[in-house]
Order: C-alpha cells, then sequence, then structure tokens
C-alpha cells in the first residue's frame, strides 16, 4: 500500500527522481526511526535497498553516481537531517546544536530555516553554474580574463607574464594542482617574484657578469657617505632597451633577464 508520505511528495524517488514504489524510512526503525509518515519519503526500490540501515548521509554521500541533488535538496524532510556542504561536495549530517529541531521549535520555524538553508544552497549552486570560463595562458596555468587583466594592471605586463612562467614551471616540476591558479599566484608566487627581483639588483650592484650589463650599470659611482662604491640597479626594460641599442632586436623573456645578470643564488 503506498504511503501517504508518497502522495504528499508526489509519484517520484526523493532521492534519485525516478518512479516510487513505496517508501523509506529516514532513520532506520533498526536505529530508532519511527514507522511514522513524518520519517518516510518515496522512494524506488533500488534507493531503498541501497541505503538498507545506513545514515542519510551515508547512503548520499556513497551513492553520488545516481543521487538527484537537486531532488534531495529540495524535500524538506531530507534537509532536517542533512545539509550539503560545497567544500566536501558531499552531505554531512545536522549538528543538533544550533540548529532548530522538532522538539524544541514550531512547525513555522522549522520551514523558515529550511527555506533559508535551500535559498543558500541554490544560489551557491548558480555561483558555481555562472563561474567564469577559465583561459589557457600557459601549458599548465588558467586563468580567466578577469584575473589576468587584474594581474596585468596591478604589476605590469612584463611582471604577470613573470608571475604566470613561475607558476607554471612549477606545476611542471612537481605535478601540483590548484583549485583556483589565481589563488596560487596571489599566495605565494607574487612573493617569489619579489624575492627573485630582490637577488637580481643584488647581483647587479655586485658587478656579476660586467659584460652582460649595461654601461650604465657598470659604471661605478663613489659615494661619500659609505666611503666606496656603488653600482646602479637595472630594470628588465633598462636592459631590454640597452640591448637594442647593440642592434639586438631578439625577443627576451624575463628569465632571458634573470639569466644574464646571474640568475638565482
Amino acid at each position: 500500500m503506498i504511503s501517504p508520505s508518497t502522495t504528499r511528495d508526489g509519484n517520484y524517488c526523493q532521492y534519485c527522481g525516478g518512479t516510487a514504489t513505496g517508501f523509506d524510512h529516514i532513520i532506520p526503525t533498526s536505529k530508532g526511526g519511527l514507522d511514522l509518515d513524518e520519517n518516510k519519503v518515496p522512494c524506488c526500490v533500488r534507493c531503498n535497498n541501497a541505503k538498507a540501515t545506513q545514515t542519510l548521509a551515508a547512503f548520499l554521500n556513497g551513492n553520488r553516481d545516481f543521487i538527484n541533488d537537486d531532488v534531495v535538496q529540495t524535500n524538506r524532510m531530507l534537509m532536517q537531517h542533512v545539509r550539503f556542504n560545497y567544500e566536501k561536495n558531499g552531505y554531512v549530517s545536522r549538528d543538533v546544536t544550533g540548529h532548530v529541531t522538532v522538539s524544541h521549535a514550531t512547525e513555522e520555524d522549522i520551514e523558515e530555516e529550511l527555506e533559508q538553508e535551500i535559498d543558500k544552497e541554490k544560489e551557491k549552486r548558480k555561483k558555481k553554474r555562472t563561474a567564469p570560463a577559465k583561459v589557457k595562458c600557459a601549458e599548465f596555468v588558467s586563468l580567466s580574463e578577469e584575473e589576468q587583466k587584474t594581474l596585468v594592471n596591478e604589476f605590469g605586463a612584463d611582471d604577470a607574464a613573470r608571475l604566470i612562467e613561475l607558476l607554471n614551471n612549477y606545476k611542471g616540476a612537481t605535478g601540483k594542482t590548484y583549485k583556483s591558479d589565481y589563488m596560487a599566484i596571489r599566495n605565494w608566487v607574487i612573493n617569489r617574484l619579489q624575492e627573485e627581483k630582490r637577488k637580481i639588483s643584488g647581483r647587479v650592484r655586485s658587478g656579476v657578469i660586467q659584460d652582460e650589463l649595461p654601461k650604465s650599470v657598470q659604471k661605478q659611482q663613489e659615494t661619500q657617505s659609505q666611503g666606496g662604491f656603488e653600482q646602479k640597479s637595472i630594470t628588465f626594460e633598462e636592459w631590454k632597451e640597452e640591448r637594442r641599442a647593440r642592434g639586438d632586436y631578439a625577443e627576451y623573456s624575463y628569465m632571458d633577464f634573470f639569466n644574464a645578470i646571474g640568475g638565482a643564488t
């Protein structure tokens, strides 16, 4: 006999969206669940057999290949017992602490909380679907057009290209992957570039590979304050200009500049 819960929730399985042939106890009777309509949802044979005596969260997470999240997350009775965690990409059982429960709230309170929870989940899913497309800007690095523009505006075209190159080299050498290449650049690649620039500046001042440096860098200037000699620093653009002045119009990268003045220590 079909349960009233089947009529209430529609004649389709509340787990996979298939045709319901009966009902399932949300909390198994073997684990203290009551044989009441409030503890039942329409269910198909496959889902009923698969769930058996499992908790709701364990069943939903263990059968992601056929669970229909849209159906599950719009069923208020089910969402009283679980919530969807997007970071873990799975369901977690509701902690009674901090959440409205049947024994401590009116039906209106429960409905209001569930409405808010469902609205939040729908908004998260909508944002996830409308995320900007990533463009492959190096062999192992992908950024959205907006992310690339932000880096160029903030650091300039040359440094933005070097940031991507540093991350690309690291990912290619280690096999490391990131959920967001842009955040990886923000989190540590910028610091790596700044460290690289400090080393380059130090190499220039110490007169490393003099024949590769512009004359303006090779020339020492006496400084009365230090009673010694000091050389000027040089930027990537200045280095390229010096080479063009010699008739060298090759396309050089930041790495060429870095290697020409001595590389990393």
